[in-house]
């Protein structure tokens, strides 16, 4: 309610709290020792979820504590358990040309949803930096895109500074929004239900999601254009030490 509210991420956020409560009940934070910890992390995957799944949750309930302590609402942050073991992640799925042509002309039926998909095809960014993007980010003159708005902290999922390609320049002209992706008026929140829709729609396979515009991008640049790995990699935000996560 003090954070994960305002995400475009709130419905995971709800999801895996909810996962702790049900777990840890009336439980006080001194209760989180090592032991019952693990125990948790045990009746998680008792429920069938993946390692990566898990880690994901266990990662809310971290963020949530380190967040009260900040707020001075507790006294100390106790040290959260991983699940380290991330072997189980799926790939992301990967559109071919002909997926990727039938998805953009499902998606033309709602506007805010082909704009949503046309950023992040020519950005390579992340879902929640496409719903943010806001005509303070645009450098019509010098051609680039700075991802991250005024204002905004840095995380460990960087956001760059990107070239404005001349395929996306005629979808940011209107500079009268608060931001690019509206819908009635008011920034969209969250594009998944839809996503999933056009998906539908457009025959193509569950697995394809709003990550696999990015990671299509990302393989054409790389195989097809032959653009060096590291400039792939800092248009997906990613570290040096992470540049491999771009080779995949």
């Amino acid at each position: 309610h003090g954070h994960a509210k305002h995400l475009p991420s709130q419905e995971q956020a709800k999801i895996a709290l909810r996962y702790w409560t049900d777990f840890w009940k009336e439980a006080m934070v001194s209760d989180l020792s090592r032991e019952r910890q693990q125990h948790f992390l045990e009746w998680l995957k008792a429920k069938g979820f993946k390692n990566s799944y898990v880690s994901r949750i266990l990662g809310v309930g971290r963020a949530a504590l380190v967040r009260a302590f900040e707020f001075q609402e507790i006294e100390r942050v106790p040290s959260i358990i991983d699940e380290r073991d991330r072997s189980d992640e799926k790939d992301p799925y990967r559109l071919d040309d002909d997926e990727l042509r039938q998805l953009l002309s499902v998606t033309m039926r709602w506007p805010h949803l082909h704009v949503f998909c046309v950023i992040m095809l020519n950005t390579l960014c992340r879902p929640s930096a496409a719903l943010d993007l806001r005509p303070a980010q645009i450098d019509l003159e010098a051609g680039l895109v700075n991802l991250n708005p005024k204002g905004r902290k840095q995380t460990k999922k960087r956001r760059p500074v990107v070239p404005l390609t001349n395929a996306l320049r005629p979808f940011l002209a209107d500079t009268s929004n608060e931001r690019f992706v509206m819908w009635n008026g008011k920034p969209v929140v969250s594009i998944k239900k839809l996503f999933r829709r056009a998906v539908e729609l457009a025959g193509l396979p569950p697995q394809v999601s709003p990550y696999s515009l990015r990671h299509t991008m990302a393989a054409k640049l790389r195989n097809r254009y032959k653009v060096p790995p590291w400039e792939v990699s800092g248009m997906l935000g990613h570290s040096r030490r992470d540049a491999i996560t771009t080779e995949k």
